[in-house]
């Protein structure tokens, strides 16, 4: 960790929590309201986050009401310690202490999520958070409980698809729609309820709509002033009042998506056992994400293969004003043997006719195309109004510009293949005749016809499709050794597919299921825990462009106790775990097992006065994963070709979490310091050679440490009658670096913020400002990243009927400073920026 980075974070820190905690206990009402008691069910016997030493955070009711969004990883990307992958609109990842991937594991009810997430950065996790009752975050290693895939931590979305009891009054439900202004997105759900002494039952549904987002600037970082007109940043062009008004927009960021599911439980006197069959559907853009950029199809027996270096570059981009780029018209569209000064007609064409100043000012009229049209940042926003392209732009001669076929180029007789460029209706279209380039405009865009153009860029888009079916049972107060048991038992069929416009590009297939059987044992003199084993099953396949990773079979099997006991003042526990995997891969690659153990220690030490130390402490082995053994082929989500090595070995993390906690009546504070130090870290290396236009990166192991701080607080400052005004303080920081001192890549900045809400019986209004560092502690194959101010705000008015039944209409305003913000944890930070200001409206009943 950088010294003087480290110092800042720690005074900012210790300067946000403690001084406002002596002024918070001089200023506190002397009426106090106890702290809620928050339940963990992420652990073998369920407790309160204060009962635990690992770093928790648990988000339900209206926090969580709060803080959705339309993915898990940003609904949780504000939580301490807490960043996102940010990628698309319709996926993004947590990523906890810096570490993402393989390292942390989505769970849905105690069980993995069971996609493909892992794998590409572009992929979505399978559970939609509208459907969650609670969110848990557990920071820092989890894998004594959960396997190596939590070594970095767990989020665990808790629903209620398997009910454990009915309702007491048989009946209840929630009901919500939502709407917002940055993406005119439209989201709704029911959730139903209801049952008696002997069954329970649940159903829910879930759908979501939303257009491309509004950005506040240029979506491409690349992009300079002059020619900051890219297609991906603008929809709709117009003049008003003499002014051009641009609305920018993320292009291909949109996202349809719907989930549901069905479940019940017989219910006994001291147990239950239930069944869900729950689906998850999502369409969703890849924003400046397009496929096969670099490849050529051939057509007719013209061969119209659209390839840069050739001529008539019509690429998507051509005829109108975002659309015209500084490659249409230049040196290499008109070579030497296409067109001369004049008509372009068959007689043109010998060798001398097109030099470099081809389509210069004779060729293109002032009111056609001035000088200002054709250079490096030609066809501003001016270059084809509605006076472009009229009857003077293109000479009456029939043949102008016709591209006549001769031996070396794809010229067309202008009798067939002539690229006449006629006007219709203003529209600019390029009319074809037979075999003709036309490029036809479409609801006012100059899209072209990709089916018969196959070089033409498509724009990428997922469709993602998962069937799940759940089994849950529990039996508790039992007699004898063994005083309760928990099981949970899951199945998915998933498969998902990248689309290049109406073309499957690639196809995912990942069939899986997993189980777990939990015993909690009568006490062992002193000692009171659970002990447990778990299975895992998993057939994985990818076919198509970005088949980068092979098919491969996965079987794991754990083993775990985690025992706990008191002494004086201290609480501690003890964990012990050991793991199997063994791969099976297709294609004739070699089939690897090992073995992974995992041990861990815990102790909260009370001082009394509602303070305490807390330590956690683990050494856990991760295996690797598919990707990271075998991978072998161009990754287009992460712009590289990745290469796996089979002799990669077991990543192991020695892992610490030192803290100190205070609660004084409803005020609560937490000051964090963790250390983790890996050997055999794994992760891909820059080779600095290059696949086509691609790097290369392999797979490789270092030593590396990642070390950070967290800390939080959280008081009442007034409280009168049945209204009170809260402040949240906090702040989280994490460094990583390789043992030679090199940064890893797209580690969170520094961030530091804070939260004032007002509530009452019936009003809940809160404003939040987070501030995010800039981020130029980079590795070599990364640029830095500008800070950003994000400002958000909300309200929440609640009624309340005598028959319990309530109605809220709430208001939540996102990036009210409308910043160009951009994560560094994101691959794709340089051309796809968080979402604009938004303002979002909606209602809930909870009946």
């Amino acid at each position: 960790m950088g010294s003087s980075k480290c110092f800042r974070m720690l005074v900012k820190a210790v300067s946000l929590v403690f001084p406002c905690v002596v002024a918070a206990q001089d200023e506190q009402a002397d009426t106090v309201h106890p702290l809620e008691e928050v339940h963990v069910t992420g652990v073998l016997r369920e407790r309160s986050a204060d009962e635990l030493a690992q770093s928790i955070t648990v988000i339900r009711e209206q926090a969580l009401e709060r803080v959705r969004r339309s993915t898990l990883g940003e609904t949780l990307a504000d939580q301490l310690g807490v960043s996102a992958s940010s990628f698309a609109a319709g996926t993004s990842r947590p990523i906890i202490r810096g570490l993402a991937g393989p390292r942390v594991r989505t769970m849905e009810d105690g069980l993995d999520t069971m996609d493909v997430s892992t794998i590409s950065v572009d992929h979505a996790v399978s559970v939609d958070p509208l459907v969650a009752e609670q969110i848990e975050i557990f920071r820092g290693p989890t894998s004594l409980l959960y396997g190596t895939a939590a070594v970095g931590g767990v989020v665990n979305v808790i629903t209620n698809r398997i009910p454990a009891f009915a309702p007491d009054d048989g009946f209840e439900g929630i009901f919500e729609l939502k709407g917002d202004s940055v993406a005119d997105s439209r989201s709704g759900l029911i959730a139903l309820d209801g049952g008696n002494d002997n069954f329970a039952w649940h159903f829910d549904a879930v759908s979501r709509r939303s257009e491309d987002y509004e950005i506040p600037g240029p979506a491409d970082l690349g992009i300079g002033e002059e020619d900051d007109h890219d297609d991906h940043e603008h929809e709709d062009d117009h003049e008003d009042d003499g002014e051009l008004t641009v609305r920018q927009i993320l292009e291909n960021s949109s996202l349809d998506g719907e989930a549901y599911s069905i479940g019940g439980s017989w219910l006994g006197g001291n147990g239950f056992i239930g069944v869900s069959v729950s689906g998850f559907d999502t369409n969703y853009g890849i924003p400046g994400h397009h496929h096969h950029h670099a490849e050529v199809m051939v057509g007719d027996e013209h061969d119209h293969d659209h390839d840069d270096e050739d001529d008539h570059d019509h690429d998507e981009d051509d005829h109108d004003e975002d659309d015209h780029d500084e490659d249409d018209h230049d040196e290499d569209d008109h070579d030497e043997d296409d067109h001369d000064e004049d008509d372009h007609d068959e007689d043109d064409h010998d060798e001398d006719d097109h030099d470099e100043d081809d389509h210069d000012e004779d060729d293109h009229d002032e009111d056609d195309h001035d000088e200002d049209d054709h250079d490096e940042d030609d066809h501003d926003e001016d270059d084809h109004d509605e006076d472009d392209h009229d009857e003077d732009d293109h000479d009456e001669d029939e043949d102008d510009h016709d591209h006549d076929e001769d031996e070396d180029d794809h010229d067309h007789d202008e009798d067939e293949d002539d690229h006449d460029h006629d006007e219709d209706e203003d529209d600019h279209d390029h009319d074809e005749d037979e075999d003709d380039h036309d490029h036809d405009e479409d609801e006012d865009d100059h899209d072209h016809d990709h089916d018969e153009h196959g070089a033409e860029e498509e724009a990428v888009r997922i469709k993602l499709k998962q069937m799940r079916v759940d089994l849950k049972a529990g039996w508790f107060d039992l007699s004898g050794p063994v005083e309760a048991i928990n099981l949970r038992f899951g199945f998915t069929d998933y498969e998902h597919l990248e689309l290049e416009g109406d073309q499957i590009g690639t196809r995912f297939d990942n069939e899986s299921w997993e189980g777990r059987i939990e015993f909690m044992h009568a006490p062992w003199g002193a000692w009171d825990g659970a002990y447990g084993v778990q299975l895992n099953e998993r057939q994985f396949s990818a076919v198509g462009a970005e088949a980068f990773v092979p098919p491969v079979d996965t079987s794991s099997y754990g083993a775990f106790i985690i025992e706990q006991r008191d002494f004086d003042n201290w609480n501690v526990s003890l964990g012990g775990r050991l793991d199997y995997q063994k791969q099976e891969p297709s294609q004739g690659l070699p089939e690897i097992s090992d073995t992974a153990t995992n041990l861990s220690v815990a102790g909260i030490r009370d001082f009394g006065d509602g303070f305490s130390f807390v330590l956690n402490a683990a050494l856990a082995d991760r295996l690797p994963v598919a990707e990271e053994l075998y991978a072998d082929g161009p990754h287009l989500a992460t712009q590289s070709v990745e290469i796996g090595d089979p002799d990669i070995g077991v990543e192991t993390s020695r892992h610490m979490d030192i803290g100190i906690r205070g609660t004084q009546g409803d005020m609560n504070w937490s000051l964090t310091a963790f250390q983790t130090d890996y050997t055999d870290f794994i992760y891909l290396e820059d080779s600095g050679e290059l696949d086509g236009e691609l790097p290369i990166y392999n797979f490789v192991q270092r030593d590396a440490d990642f070390t950070g701080i967290e800390a939080e607080f959280f008081t009442p400052i007034f409280q009168r009658g049945g209204a009170e005004v809260d402040l949240r303080l906090f702040a989280d920081y994490v460094n990583g670096e390789l043992s030679n001192g090199e940064h890893l890549p797209r580690m969170p900045p520094l961030r530091y913020g804070s939260r004032i809400q007002f509530h009452n019986d019936r009003f809940l209004a809160g404003f939040e400002v987070t501030v995010y560092d800039d981020q130029d502690d980079i590795a070599a194959i990364e640029t830095r990243t500008e800070g950003y101010t994000m400002v958000n705000a909300d309200f929440t008015w609640t009624v309340e009927t005598p028959g319990g039944t309530t109605f809220e209409v709430f208001v939540h305003g996102h990036n009210l400073a409308d910043e160009d913000a951009r994560r560094h944890t994101s691959f794709v930070k340089d051309t796809v920026p968080l979402p604009g200001r938004n303002v979002a409206l909606g209602f809930r009943s909870h009946f």
